[in-house]
């Protein structure tokens, strides 16, 4: 809306965009998210979070609400935080990627301050020359556990059979 005057007289003129579709795609974006298994988180280029599905609250805890507006860190073990930023800043100054476009094994900090094993899909997207990033994390504690009991079964057979195998040849 803008005013102007001609003569004495005070004008007004307006603009009115339909923004109907941009709404349909955003609903749309949003049904995708929402019934995801897997988080989908979004941040904005200094790491601020911009979106967060309900997959994200079962997974870390945090509400949309608690987490939205929130620094990535919130997320991000302490012991990362500086592997995190640097590698952001390194992104955004030289466009090199280590992560985004891979699918990596790493830690996450949930709102109870447990630290899960997870599994990061991380891409990157431009609108209107802002950059932005989006994150698919899955929880992988069970397939941790069950990795490490399988482990540990090897482990214990191979023990077993060099056991029988030294009780024959004596």
């Amino acid at each position: 809306l803008a005013t102007w005057f001609l003569d004495d007289k005070r004008y007004y003129t307006g603009i009115i965009r339909d923004i109907s579709e941009r709404k349909q795609a955003e609903q749309k974006f949003r049904s995708v998210t929402e019934s995801a298994i897997d988080a989908i988180i979004s941040a904005d280029h200094v790491g601020d979070i911009i979106s967060w599905n309900r997959a994200a609250t079962d997974i870390l805890g945090y509400t949309e609400e608690e987490a939205v507006g929130q620094r990535l860190e919130l997320i991000i073990p302490d012991r990362f935080h500086d592997l995190h930023r640097n590698g952001m800043a390194r992104f955004m100054r030289t466009g090199e990627a280590s992560v985004i476009g891979t699918t990596v094994e790493l830690a996450a900090r949930t709102k109870s301050g447990d630290v899960v094993p997870i599994e990061l899909s991380l891409s990157t997207w431009t609108v209107h020359e802002d950059r932005y990033f989006t994150g698919i994390i899955r929880d992988i504690g069970e397939r941790k556990t069950a990795e490490e009991a399988l482990r540990q079964s090897e482990q214990a057979l191979r023990e077993r059979t060099g056991e029988l195998k030294h009780k024959n040849d004596a």
